[in-house]
């Protein structure tokens, strides 16, 4: 499988459900479902806004990057990802990396 994440989507699945739509099930908590998807499949829309400054630590000069993102949407085969933010960063990383 190419570069994936973990996403939390709500559904009716139960212990003994392996795939969701092609993909394997991790776990599953009360209506949560833990499910491994290509990152390529997950619809996120998000802002990031911050920047770099600097400051100084133990007499060193550094310079801090910080960023703040900011989720609109992300869904996965229409299903809204619970843990958006987390999956939101983990696709800024891979899109900076490609």
């Amino acid at each position: 499988m190419a570069a994936s994440t973990i996403i939390q989507i709500k559904t009716l699945t139960t212990e003994a459900d392996v795939e969701l739509h092609g993909c394997p099930i991790v776990d599953t908590d009360d209506e949560i479902a833990f499910v491994r998807v290509p990152l390529s499949e997950i619809d996120c829309y998000y802002s990031v806004n911050g920047g770099v400054y600097p400051d100084e630590a133990w007499g060193s000069r550094i310079l801090v990057e910080e960023i703040d993102i900011e989720v609109h949407r992300c869904k996965w085969e229409g299903h809204a990802v619970l843990n958006d933010e987390e999956v939101a960063e983990e696709l800024l990383l891979w899109s900076n990396e490609s």
